[in-house]
């Protein structure tokens, strides 16, 4: 008699790659099975509403050393698996709430982009399924992490509005992966609102608990 194959499957984790099953019925319903819970809870989702530049923000989750090598690993290090990881869990909650807008993130300089082989901001937010418009770019390659905040607060100097690009009348989603000093999400949503948007909202991974 031939046996029968089992229809179950153990996912594993692309954070800590160890074996798990989903553990609740959020993690069953809602997720793919790309974090496993230990990992999710380290994470530490917490929501948070804050207000910058006259622009409602929420940010995800604090900066914390879950969120650190997670962002590190994925932007310095290029493990593009992680891509799936960090909005898994909150996915269909971003999709009804920013339903009808589209996608602006902050600039990251061609040549990061072409040395890790992706766009950092757009792979993670794209994952909401709204359009993304790359209207935002750099002219120069300088880091904010390599800079002092002095020099964070210029980084308005080097951020362009690529010609052409037109969003009078949209409801404009801003994204970023860190929310530090805010200078660079100002220098973003200056340049935005001068392009006669219908609305304005932000959204940003994660935040530093001191900004």
């Amino acid at each position: 008699m031939q046996s029968k194959k089992s229809v179950s499957a153990t996912s594993f984790c692309k954070v800590c790659f160890k074996n798990f099953s989903p553990s609740s019925l959020k993690g069953i319903l809602f997720s793919k099975n790309f974090v496993c819970p230990r990992c999710y809870a380290e994470m530490d989702a917490k929501f948070v509403y804050f207000t910058h530049f006259s622009t409602q923000f929420l940010a995800i989750y604090f900066y914390n050393q879950a969120l650190q090598t997670m962002i590190y690993n994925f932007k310095a290090c290029g493990d593009y698996e992680l891509c799936d990881c960090f909005l898994e869990y909150v996915l269909p909650m971003l999709k009804i709430r920013y339903r009808g807008y589209v996608l602006i993130g902050a600039p990251s300089s061609d040549e990061h982009n072409r040395a890790r082989g992706f766009n950092h901001v757009q792979e993670i937010f794209s994952k909401i399924g709204i359009p993304f418009i790359s209207a935002l770019e750099k002219t120069s390659d300088r880091k904010q992490t390599d800079c002092t905040v002095e020099q964070r607060h210029e980084v308005g100097k080097i951020i362009a509005w690529k010609k052409g690009v037109s969003i009078r009348g949209k409801k404009v989603l801003f994204v970023d992966d860190v929310f530090t000093t805010g200078a660079t999400a100002e220098a973003c949503l200056k340049l935005i609102y001068q392009h006669h948007p219908r609305k304005v909202k932000g959204l940003v991974l994660c935040k530093t608990e001191s900004s």
